[in-house]
């Protein structure tokens, strides 16, 4: 019995020259099991090469060698109108071609093939297929070789009455096929022939012989390689498992003919894996092999989840499964989400454990939780979420997240209340709750709202969790109107006076004022009150269908205390203004002293003089009260200050100071030629002649404003810029020294003094220096020295020479 090598799937995706495709056409036993090269757009040549890619990422490469002249060329499968492959195998789309062909010659057409096989650059064994691909006579015979197993038949098709072996040499490493037409269109036999290539490398040969007649020939190629995969949403990765099998009846030609069978020794149910095509069939459909999706309970929140799996080991060895729960739904396997545990031999269950798991599995992104269930012999294979295993069995599960919500929200009965009146609506059931509407709710958000309808309504409650699950519940509340109140109005009374209340309500089976005191009876709906002080009395009405209303009405009691008169300011200055305003009456009468000064004008705008005492007669009509009140009023008078200047301002005094006096603070207008604004004795230094202007204020806050005016004159004449003729340095204090005196402001000097000799015996450039009579520490003889001084002054450049005398 012969065990077939089979090449699962990884997800790699590459670009190489053309791709071998499962055949979507045909009633083939194999359909999903064999990978046809598409040899379109290729030609045979020694050294030819063609390397073929399937979507699961297998690289098959092969190359030619001892080409014949006459080489077959590609063509699709329905090569002839007396071929049958194409009905076990086909393709629907016409630019796919699987089969190689020579037609209508006489020569025999010859070739070598090499074939290698790779999956993510390793070599990977795998089982080689083939076929006539056309229709041959007894003379039209196909030999091949092969240097790897000996030939076999895994499959045979027969519709025809043929009963000869069309197959010589099988289970040898040299066969040759003839004898496939049946003689009429579409009738036949067709054995399928496979070798494997343990080491993932196989070298064919293949020869057409006529034997002397002019015939057409076909052969196609393909690889067998029939995997189990998952069925999830593209972004959980996809996984393969190997699926063997092996070869019954191998090189029968009458019943029972060749067929393969599947190894069932490793499988996760209890319907062994089948192959599967493509990654989008749906494994999960009813009699396919992934059947337990029923096995996964619904979370119940305790951060456990378990899962009953049975499985299938008759291997004799320990197999591992891995299971994946994308509890958190963000449309991946995570590493804290997978389990993984030994299965033992002629095991029937496994049970997978997840813990650590929170109360509320995270709403996600995914539209539900997806499972990933892995059973085979390697366990580092069956432990990753995606890629190849080389055997076992992969099952994917979805459930969707509305399938694990058996939230019940449920909230109160249908009720009806009074209009108005506050209904608690209580739910439960869920974490989170959103009442349909905001009208007549106290807070939309939670889960017992105050409802206080004013109208008949209709509230719905969606109830949710941190899961995503969300359940509903109604409740309609209907209204009883509440008795409608006319009230008296409010009133005013004088003490001992009474008024008469009036609460009107049509429909009303019942009064009740309160406060009873000063109530003739509270009972009813008019009674007479004569508080004693100012009192706010509710009645509450109570109508025929229970319904309840309230509302009110202040009597105040009118006093004398009530009267008042005041002035907006007690103290003013001299020529301000007051408001005088006075209140509780109907009538008033101002006077000052024995002036009456306005009557019926509660308010009054007065400017005295001097302090008075304003005085005010008020009088009210409802109870004829009366009082006089009195305004005391104080003026103070404005500050008596005196502003002078020090002097006025020339070339030799550039500065004045001003003075003022009379007030506590002052403050000078902002002007040329002062800084100091809150002195009392500023330094100006005007440019030119200019008044200053200050605000002074006294203790009581009383403001007065003057000035001073400051001469300016900058034309220098004859009398000025004067040097002294002679000095005494005797250390008397008087005359001791020579220099620049009463020249104003300097901003630039260049002063010397030479003796007879012309050495310069002194010299500065600051006004402020002079010569003390001293020359290098001693003091010089009597007798006369030259001066020279250039400056310059706030009346221009001034030059000075002449002769001083020094007199010890």
């Amino acid at each position: 019995m012969m065990r077939f090598f089979v090449l699962a799937m990884v997800l790699s995706y590459s670009t190489f020259s053309s791709l071998a495709q499962y055949a979507d056409q045909g009633t083939g036993n194999l359909r999903n099991e064999i990978w046809w090269f598409n040899w379109a757009g290729f030609t045979i040549s020694d050294g030819a090469t063609r390397t073929f890619t399937t979507t699961d990422g297998l690289s098959i490469t092969v190359r030619f060698s001892q080409v014949s002249p006459a080489v077959p060329v590609p063509w699709v499968m329905n090569t002839w109108r007396g071929a049958i492959f194409h009905l076990l195998y086909n393709f629907s789309d016409p630019s796919i071609q699987p089969a190689l062909y020579s037609s209508l010659i006489a020569a025999d057409c010859r070739f070598t093939m090499r074939v290698t096989a790779s999956r993510a650059g390793a070599p990977v064994a795998f089982t080689f297929v083939t076929a006539d691909a056309e229709a041959s006579t007894p003379f039209e015979v196909t030999k091949l070789t092969t240097n790897g197993s000996n030939w076999q038949t895994i499959d045979f098709f027969r519709n025809s009455t043929q009963t000869t072996n069309p197959v010589t040499g099988c289970n040898t490493q040299a066969v040759s096929l003839a004898e496939t037409y049946g003689g009429a269109s579409l009738l036949g036999q067709n054995p399928m022939l496979a070798t494997e290539a343990n080491t993932g490398d196989l070298t064919l040969g293949v020869a057409f012989e006529r034997n002397g007649t002019n015939g057409s020939m076909g052969i196609t190629f393909g690889l067998m390689a029939p995997v189990d995969r998952g069925d999830l949403p593209a972004s959980y990765g996809s996984a393969h498992h190997r699926i063997s099998y092996s070869v019954n009846n191998s090189c029968n030609y009458l019943a029972p003919l060749p067929s393969v069978s599947r190894f069932d020794g490793l499988y996760i149910g209890s319907t062994p894996p089948d192959a599967d095509g493509s990654e989008t069939l749906d494994d999960n459909a009813s009699g396919v092999d992934e059947e337990s999706s029923s096995m996964f309970p619904i979370y119940d929140g305790s951060g456990t989840y378990q899962v009953q799996v049975p499985v299938h080991n008759t291997t004799g060895q320990n197999a591992y499964l891995t299971g994946w729960f994308d509890y958190d739904r963000n449309g991946v396997f995570g590493t804290g989400e997978a389990v993984t545990l030994t299965v033992l031999p002629n095991a029937i269950a496994a049970t997978l454990t997840w813990t650590g798991l929170p109360a509320y599995l995270s709403p996600g992104t995914a539209a539900g939780y997806g499972f990933r269930l892995r059973l085979g012999s390697d366990a580092g294979l069956a432990s990753q979420a995606t890629g190849f295993a080389r055997d076992g069995e992969v099952e994917d599960h979805f459930i969707a997240s509305a399938a694990w919500c058996t939230m019940d929200v449920n909230t109160i009965g249908d009720t009806t209340v009074c209009a108005g009146e506050p209904v608690s609506l209580q739910a439960t059931g869920a974490i989170q709750y959103q009442w349909n509407t905001t009208v007549y709710l106290s807070d939309p958000q939670i889960a017992n709202p105050i409802a206080t309808p004013a109208n008949a309504i209709r509230y719905i409650v969606t109830g949710s969790n941190p899961q995503g699950c969300e359940a509903k519940d109604t409740v309609d509340i209907m209204t009883k109107a509440k008795p409608v109140i006319t009230m008296s109005a409010a009133a005013v009374i004088c003490p001992g006076a009474t008024t008469q209340l009036s609460a009107f309500a049509p429909g009303a089976a019942s009064y009740n004022w309160r406060p009873q005191q000063g109530l003739s009876d509270a009972a009813i709906s008019n009674p007479v009150a004569g508080p004693a002080v100012n009192t706010k009395y509710l009645v509450e009405v109570k109508g025929t269908n229970g319904c309840h209303s309230k509302d009110s009405v202040t009597i105040n009691v009118r006093s004398i205390s009530s009267f008042a008169a005041s002035a907006n300011k007690g103290t003013i200055c001299a020529g301000d203004t007051i408001i005088l305003q006075a209140s509780g009456g109907d009538e008033y009468t101002w006077s000052s002293g024995t002036s009456n000064l306005a009557t019926n004008v509660n308010s009054l705008l007065v400017h005295p003089a001097t302090s008075t005492n304003y005085g005010v007669t008020i009088k009210e009509n409802t109870c004829q009260g009366t009082a006089i009140l009195n305004i005391p009023v104080t003026v103070n008078p404005l500050p008596r200050i005196t502003v002078t200047s020090s002097n006025d301002v020339g070339c030799a005094n550039s500065q004045a100071i001003l003075h003022v006096r009379g007030a506590s603070t002052y403050v000078w207008d902002a002007i040329p030629g002062i800084t100091q604004l809150t002195a009392a004795d500023p330094v100006v230094t005007p440019l030119v002649p200019t008044t200053y202007y200050v605000q002074a204020t006294d203790q009581h806050g009383c403001i007065r404003k003057d000035s001073v005016f400051v001469a300016v004159n900058f034309q220098p004449d004859k009398q000025q810029y004067n040097m002294a003729s002679a000095f005494t340095p005797n250390n008397d204090g008087n005359n001791d020294c020579f220099g620049l005196k009463y020249w104003g402001r300097v901003t630039s000097l260049q002063f010397e003094v030479f003796n007879r000799w012309g050495e310069r015996v002194f010299s500065a450039t600051n006004a402020s220096s002079c010569w003390n009579g001293y020359y290098k520490g001693t003091l010089q003889p009597n007798g006369g020295y030259v001066y020279q001084v250039k400056a310059v002054t706030t009346c221009g450049t001034v030059y000075r020479k002449g002769v001083v005398m020094l007199l010890r």
